[in-house]
């Protein structure tokens, strides 16, 4: 069977739920839950109620759009109740390159029939599709009761040529397997083509219990079927050595996980199998992301949630931190419901992640200075609010703006002052400690946060530090450029309960120090000496 996979067949492996719904396709881990439950591979398993794997007539798939056989087997749930369906598409292409092997010649043909008479696979296969699903019509092989060979001789519903086909039944699939060759030439060849005919057969049927295999190991063993189905899918999967996406097969009952090429590349692994033990995960997990997936993993492990699925980073050494997104879904659980086998994949969406990073520093920061603006200034406020409300601390907000700013914009030019500005936020920054903010929100306005303070007075000190530093001079286009600011101060939670009382407040105490003669420092209801 690993043979068959590495020859590049064209296959896809698809879960329906209890409803006919869509819910993982091997050729795309993100296509949305469509309904399949018109499909005749899904309608039958809901109407005979019987543990039997099934074969379909040819269908254009709606997630591929490629034609393809479906062989199909439901799933139960631990309770004995119908809970979905597993469905293994195979490409009628591996049947021409089977065709071409044999070498049959131009006139003959092979062909894979239903008991219903329709045709699953023929070789050659006629151009647009023609000759796929079409009915053979008064076949011997159907009126041929408990014999499992012959032979007849008939003209093609497909294609008019007729030819002697020498037939052999596949009861246990419910298939027949048809191998035909021109008339005019038949008779020349009879021993050769018999030959040919038990080879054809012997080989086809080799193909379906090959498929049947990693189906289902007996009809009568449920669980052992479940566990053939779900190393099937895996080691399909692991064959898409072409696919974007990393494939990762976890077996949980044994300790290992085994990485598709693409996967170790990911995740910066050279072993294409590993132990998975906790420290595995913390390997190549961030350790910022490691809780998070830890969580989500586990959840789904339990059954409380349908599928697994996290964004993290990813430590891979040659590639630097990278995101992935992790889904996965267990396959298989044992009588007990805990669970045996998890198959996923990664997909790489750094990209995606760092244009959402760079979108959202966008919206949260000025695009002049690069210090946070209004919004992420409101965000911090409130975020410093709610702790100081659990905590019972203190926290303070400082409003300034600058004074002689505008006649730097009127006799230097816009340019000089955005250059201000940009040296403004520079010098502030450098007076705060890490956990404070200071932000630019609009024109020479800023506001500073401190979010831990121990009392007023300290809240205080800070602002007569960021004003003396304004009131050095600045170089600006090789001139020394002199200004001061006045700054209002107000506390957390002795001037106010709220943010946007507090801003009001320190705004209020901003206007007290212009008043009282600018480039000063006054706390809400109290003026501090300042520098003129």
């Amino acid at each position: 069977m690993q043979a068959h996979l590495q020859d590049e067949v064209s296959f896809q492996v698809s879960i329906l739920d209890a409803v006919g719904r869509l819910v993982f396709s091997s050729i795309d881990p993100n296509a949305r839950a469509i309904n399949l439950s018109d499909r005749e591979h899904f309608k039958i398993h809901t109407q005979r109620q019987i543990d039997r794997l099934f074969i379909s007539a040819p269908v254009l798939g709606r997630i591929s759009n490629q034609w393809s056989i479906q062989f199909t087997r439901p799933i139960y749930n631990v309770t004995g109740h119908f809970d979905g369906v597993i469905v293994i598409s195979v490409a009628p292409a591996y049947f021409s390159r089977f065709y071409h092997r044999i070498k049959l010649g131009e006139s003959a043909a092979v062909t894979l029939v239903r008991a219903d008479g329709a045709i699953v696979a023929r070789s050659p296969r006629e151009e647009d599709g023609i000759g796929m699903g079409t009915k053979i019509a008064n076949s011997q092989f159907q009126r041929s009761g408990p014999h499992l060979t012959g032979f007849y001789l008939q003209a093609s519903d497909v294609d008019g040529i007729k030819r002697l086909n020498a037939w052999r039944s596949l009861p246990k699939y419910e298939l027949t397997v048809l191998v035909g060759q021109a008339e005019e030439v038949t008779f020349d060849r009879y021993r050769e083509q018999y030959r040919v005919y038990i080879l054809s057969g012997i080989g086809m049927t080799m193909l379906i219990i090959g498929i049947g295999y990693f189906v289902l190991a007996s009809a009568r063993q449920k669980a052992n079927a479940m566990a053939a189905l779900a190393e099937s899918e895996a080691r399909w999967n692991l064959a898409l050595s072409g696919a974007e996406d990393g494939v990762w097969d976890w077996n949980i009952r044994a300790g290992t996980l085994q990485l598709s090429r693409r996967s170790r590349e990911l995740l910066g692994v050279a072993a294409d199998v590993l132990r998975a033990t906790p420290e595995t995960l913390q390997k190549f997990v961030h350790p910022e992301d490691l809780v998070h997936v830890e969580q989500a993993l586990l959840m789904h492990l339990r059954a409380k949630t349908p599928n697994y699925k996290v964004e993290h980073r990813v430590l891979a050494s040659e590639n630097g931190e990278r995101w992935v997104l992790a889904k996965g879904m267990v396959v298989r659980r044992d009588e007990n419901g805990k669970p045996v086998r998890m198959i996923g994949t990664y997909s790489d969406v750094t990209s995606r992640k760092q244009e959402d990073s760079a979108v959202k520093y966008l919206a949260e920061h000025d695009s002049l200075t690069g210090l946070p603006n209004r919004h992420l200034f409101a965000d911090r406020l409130r975020q410093c609010l709610l702790r100081a409300k659990r905590e019972n601390t203190c926290f303070s907000v400082i409003y300034f703006d600058l004074d002689k700013f505008k006649a730097v914009n009127d006799q230097m030019g816009h340019e000089a002052g955005d250059m201000l500005l940009k040296e403004v936020g520079s010098r502030v920054t450098q007076c705060l400690r890490d956990s404070d903010t200071v932000a630019r929100i609009g024109g020479d306005e800023f506001v500073v946060l401190l979010p831990t303070i121990n009392t007023e007075e300290h809240a205080a000190t800070v602002a007569q530090t960021i004003l003396e530093t304004l009131l050095m001079p600045f170089s600006i286009q090789g001139s020394q450029v002199s200004i001061g600011a006045s700054l209002g101060v107000a506390t957390y939670p002795g001037h106010g309960s709220t943010g946007d009382v507090l801003l009001r407040c320190a705004d209020e105490a901003m206007y007290q120090a212009k008043a009282a003669g600018r480039s000063r420092v006054c706390v809400h209801g109290n003026q501090r000496s300042g520098l003129a």
